[in-house]
C-alpha cells in the first residue's frame, strides 16, 4: 500500500520529503501445479557386446564388429575384445566398430572364429618390450648356484660328490664366496664342552697331544699339561707320589716304603715251616705252646714291630671253616695258630696273611 506524506502538514521536520514505501501484504493462496518436466535420455554403457560372430583378420587388417553399442568408441582408441584380443578402433558407425588387429601376444590366431556375445572394453597400448634375460650355462651338478664376480653373473659349482662338511663362506676369491670345510678357526665364539660336546675325544686330542696309551695307564696334571704314567711293570706295585718330581709313580714295597706284606706259610704238626712264599720283609719260625702249634711271623725290620694291622685268611684245602687265632707279640712280630690241634704228622696248615703298617 502506498502512502503520500504532506511535507508541511504530516511531517514534523522541515527536511521531510514525499516518499513512497511499498509494504508487502499477506501471502496469497498457492497457485495451481505446473506441468511435468521432460524425461532425460538413458545413459550409455562404457562397454559393448558383439551381436554376431566374426573371423580374426590378419595382423594389421580390419574387421567390422557388429555391436549393441558403438557410442563410447572413437577412432584411435584401443579396445579389448573378449577371446579375440587387442584391437584399435579405425572408425565407428551405428552399431558397428571397424577394428584393426594389433597382433599382440595372446591375441587369437588369424582365421580363428570368434562367437557372438563377446565383451568389448577399453584397453591401453602395449608397453615397451623388456630387456632380454641372461642365459646361464655351466651348470653340471645338483646344488650349483648363481653368484656374481666383479663384473657379471657366474656359476659357483659344488663338488660332484656329496660332502656334508662344507659350507659357504665369505672369501676374497673372484666370486667373493667359496665352498669349504667348516673348521674350528672358522667358527665365531666358543664351544660349550658341557652342552655341545658328546662322546669320547680321540687319543690325539686328550692330554695335549698324547699319541700312545696302554691298558692301565694313568693320566695326571703336571700343572701346565696332561702327562701319562705307564701301567705297573710287576704285580702288587703301588701308586706312589714322588715329591721330587711332583709326579705319581708305581713303586714296589720296600723296607722304607712298605705298605703291606703278603705270603703263604705251610707247616706241619711237627712245627717245621715247609714253605714261605710271596713274603716281603717277613721271616718265619714255628713254636709250640700248650699243645697248640703257633707259627711265628717275624718282621725283619724292628721299626715295623709297632702300629700294624694283621689280616689272615685260611687257605687250608678242605678246612675253610677253621678259625685263625692271632697272638700279638711286642718284639718284632706276631704268632698265628689254627683253632685246633694237628692230629696227623705231616698235615699241612696253609694260610694267607697281609700286614698293613
Amino acid at each position: 500500500m502506498a502512502v503520500t506524506l504532506n511535507k508541511n502538514t504530516d511531517c514534523c521536520e522541515s527536511t521531510c520529503t514525499n516518499t513512497t514505501v511499498n509494504v508487502a501484504g499477506p501471502t496469497g493462496p498457492a497457485g495451481a501445479a505446473g506441468s511435468n518436466g521432460t524425461n532425460g535420455s538413458d545413459g550409455v554403457h562404457a562397454y559393448a557386446k558383439t551381436t554376431s560372430g566374426f573371423t580374426v583378420p590378419s595382423v594389421g587388417g580390419t574387421v567390422g564388429l557388429a555391436v549393441n553399442n558403438a557410442t563410447p568408441w572413437a577412432s584411435g582408441q584401443y579396445i579389448f575384445v573378449q577371446v579375440a584380443g587387442y584391437y584399435e578402433v579405425v572408425s565407428t558407425a551405428t552399431n558397428t566398430i571397424n577394428a584393426k588387429n594389433l597382433g599382440y601376444a595372446g591375441n587369437a590366431a588369424v582365421g580363428q572364429s570368434i562367437a557372438t556375445d563377446r565383451l568389448i572394453s577399453a584397453a591401453g597400448i602395449q608397453g615397451a618390450a623388456g630387456s632380454s634375460g641372461t642365459t646361464f650355462t655351466g651348470f653340471s651338478n645338483a646344488g650349483d648356484i648363481i653368484t656374481r664376480n666383479a663384473s657379471t653373473q657366474t656359476v659357483l659349482s659344488v663338488d660332484s660328490s656329496i660332502d656334508t662338511t662344507k659350507a659357504l663362506f665369505q672369501d676374497n676369491s673372484a666370486n667373493k664366496i667359496i665352498w669349504k670345510k667348516v673348521a674350528a678357526s672358522g667358527l665365531d665364539g666358543n664351544i660349550s664342552l658341557t652342552s655341545q660336546v658328546s662322546g669320547s675325544l680321540p687319543l690325539a686330542n686328550v692330554g695335549n697331544g698324547l699319541t700312545s696309551a696302554a691298558a692301565g695307564d694313568v693320566l695326571y696334571w703336571t700343572g701346565t699339561a696332561w702327562a701319562r704314567v705307564a701301567a705297573p711293570t710287576s704285580a702288587e706295585q703301588l701308586l706312589g707320589y714322588n715329591t721330587g718330581t711332583n709326579a705319581p709313580n708305581w713303586v714296589s714295597p720296600s723296607t722304607s716304603g712298605l705298605v703291606f706284606a703278603k705270603g703263604t706259610v705251610s707247616a706241619t704238626a711237627a712245627g717245621a715251616i715247609t714253605a714261605v712264599t710271596g713274603a716281603v720283609n717277613v721271616g718265619g719260625t714255628a713254636t709250640s705252646s700248650s699243645g697248640v702249634e703257633r707259627f711265628q711271623i717275624n718282621f725283619e725290620t724292628a721299626s715295623q714291630s709297632t702300629n700294624y694291622t694283621v689280616l689272615l685268611t685260611n687257605s687250608n684245602p678242605g678246612k675253610t671253616d677253621e678259625i685263625l687265632r692271632v697272638y700279638v707279640k711286642n718284639t718284632g712280630g706276631f704268632e698265628v695258630a689254627p683253632n685246633r690241634s694237628f692230629t696227623t704228622i705231616g698235615e699241612a696248615f696253609i694260610f694267607d696273611f697281609v700286614v698293613y703298617q
